[in-house]
């Protein structure tokens, strides 16, 4: 055995993610030193409700309600969002940490980080190297998108599906590598979490089911392949029940807007702009 060698690997193995959680953190610390913003205001009252209701539904919002707007402004609108799982780990860092926006950053932004560190471990195995793979985690992990939700209290719930999903596609190739039971589980469970952290995550499933497909086309019945992957869209049901539970009685839906084609082409043409322009870091977040 080349013991030097092994040593040399086992460095670069511990170096590789050392250097991604490094940038990381240089490159987002200073976005933690913000001030409450935006929705920050009615999320955390509803946090601190003393019903366990309102507070794993913090995000739900009646305008104008205590919480936020006045009657004379004009603007009159729910919001109802199914975010359990962020509004549930929230409500314990502003039980545990006070409000104290520096701190909630913080949190934030290990969030973050252990998502480039999944990152990480996820393009290693593809890659089968792992300064590529830290090169992949640090454009994620340092990329200018992530100040806004970084710095964004209430944008939490983006970081917490994020961590959700990235856990439930390891799961699922662990699933596809030893074909055990309890792999499975841990994906269907995690990207439970995912949907119920964010509702932008109902793609997660989809996604993963068509990827599995494109890589598993020959995996037939007998040898686990539909029934896995139906197992994986089953998670959708819970979220529709729910989403229709916290729906009943709400009349003016901020999603039940219906915009000329018109309106929906400005708002898509600017939309794509900014956001492209975001995606390639050339431009400040929210600013």
């Amino acid at each position: 055995m080349n013991v030097p060698a092994v040593a040399s690997s086992a460095w670069i193995r511990l170096l590789a993610p050392l250097l991604v959680a490094a940038v990381t953190i240089v490159a987002l610390l200073p976005s933690t030193n913000t001030r409450w913003s935006g929705d920050d205001s009615y999320v955390l009252e509803h946090l601190q409700a003393p019903d366990w209701q309102t507070r794993l539904f913090a995000f739900n919002l009646d305008r104008p309600s205590d919480a936020s707007g006045a009657w004379w402004d004009g603007m009159v609108y729910q919001r109802r969002f199914v975010r359990v799982v962020p509004s549930a780990l929230m409500a314990l860092e502003i039980r545990v940490l006070g409000q104290d926006p520096w701190r909630v950053h913080l949190v934030s932004l290990a969030l973050h980080l252990l998502n480039a560190l999944l990152v990480f471990h996820l393009s290693r195995r593809w890659l089968s190297d792992p300064w590529k793979a830290a090169l992949v985690a640090m454009v994620f992990g340092a990329h200018p998108v992530v100040v806004e939700v970084g710095s964004w209290f209430a944008c939490q719930p983006l970081l917490v599906a994020t961590t959700c999903t990235l856990l439930a596609t390891e799961a699922w190739i662990r699933f596809r590598l030893t074909a055990r039971s309890a792999w499975l589980a841990a994906a269907c469970a995690s990207i439970l979490a995912a949907v119920l952290s964010y509702e932008a995550a109902v793609a997660a499933p989809v996604l993963l089911v068509i990827g599995d497909i494109a890589l598993h086309r020959g995996a037939t019945l007998a040898r686990g392949g539909w029934i896995p992957r139906l197992a994986l869209l089953v998670v959708l049901l819970p979220f529709a029940a729910l989403t229709l539970w916290n729906n009943a009685g709400a009349v003016a839906l901020e999603t039940s807007y219906r915009p000329s084609i018109s309106e929906a082409w400005t708002v898509a043409r600017i939309d794509l702009e900014a956001y492209l322009f975001k995606a390639l870091g050339l431009v400040q977040p929210g600013a």
